[in-house]
């Protein structure tokens, strides 16, 4: 699930303060769909991300499932990168901070202030798409 533009636009035209809430700094910034809009699972544990802003911003590409072209697929495409990271990889949440819909909607992962799950060893210092 990857829009290079909306992709961009994320990481770009939005921005966190060291309180990690984000501020926008452009009028062209994606809505964020919110866990809730997508019914999102309740998180097993958070961490909270210590040092913000962040270094880094990883962005990863699925081929899985394949790309989904309106906002309910997509929905449920992120619902079950959920349910595959909690039931069978064992983790709190999704891993992901943020992901990014082939119809271009953004989804709310873990969001901007807690610790993800998707790049071993860099987790605590950047977000992860």
């Amino acid at each position: 699930m990857m829009n290079p533009l909306h992709t961009a636009l994320l990481f770009i035209c939005l921005i966190t303060s060291g309180r990690g809430t984000p501020y926008i700094v452009a009028e062209c910034c994606p809505k964020i769909l919110s866990r809730r809009e997508w019914n999102a699972r309740a998180t097993k544990s958070v961490t909270h991300l210590k040092n913000q802003p962040v270094q880094y911003a990883f962005i990863h590409h699925s081929a899985y499932p394949s790309e989904c072209l309106t906002k309910a697929s997509c929905a449920a495409a992120v619902r079950s990168f959920q349910d595959l990271h909690m039931d069978t990889n064992g983790w709190d949440d999704i891993g992901y901070s943020f992901l990014i819909g082939g119809e271009g909607t953004v989804f709310e992962g873990r969001g901007w202030d807690r610790v993800g799950a998707h790049t071993k060893g860099h987790n605590s210092v950047g977000l992860g798409k």
